[in-house]
């Protein structure tokens, strides 16, 4: 059974399987790519591999851009600069949303599962018994460090709002008209 699976699999390299065989109409080669846990040095590598073996792929985040890896910053950074390609949620970027909505009830659970390497990525240090102070470092820096920069006119009692929107964009996808075009 899973040889037959593992037959409709085509290897390009070390890093890169296609499926193929597929029970699906495709009109297009679609990758998908899921955890990508703050690795954003091996992204774009895959992400150039993918695209020089298949120049007209469609790319597809499937979440996880962040924590554990020392370079989330970085990942966002990479996704916010390729808006053809499509971002859904994963379940740390929503960890990462709830603390900066709710830090005191919900910061401990995201730093505990990666969070602490996010927020190091942008240069923030803090203490875990401080989490609304470690939540507005976090949110000034990741505006004032992303090509956006701080909104005139925004609070720091308005950080979680203008953070999600923010990365609304590559958590969403960037319009509807590209998810008809995938």
């Amino acid at each position: 059974m899973l040889g037959k699976i593992f037959k409709r699999f085509r290897k390009i390299d070390d890093d890169i399987i296609i499926a193929h065989a597929s029970p699906l109409a495709v009109p297009t080669l679609i990758g998908v790519v899921g955890d990508v846990h703050g690795c954003a040095t091996l992204a774009a590598k895959l992400i150039d591999k993918l695209r020089d073996s298949h120049p007209d792929i469609k790319l597809l985040f499937v979440g996880d851009y962040i924590d554990r890896g020392e370079e989330s910053r970085q990942v966002i950074e990479l996704l916010m600069g390729m808006p053809e390609v499509t971002c859904l949620m994963g379940n740390h970027e929503r960890m990462c949303l709830d603390f900066l909505a709710e830090p005191e009830e919900r910061g401990g659970r995201w730093l505990r599962n990666g969070g602490l390497q996010t927020v190091a990525s942008y240069g923030v240090t803090g203490s875990q018994t401080e989490l609304t102070k470690m939540r507005d470092a976090l949110a000034l820096a990741m505006a004032t460090k992303s090509s956006t920069g701080w909104p005139s006119g925004h609070s720091t009692q308005n950080l979680e709002i203008y953070m999600l929107s923010m990365l609304a964009p590559i958590l969403r996808g960037r319009s509807k008209n590209r998810e008809k075009s995938l």
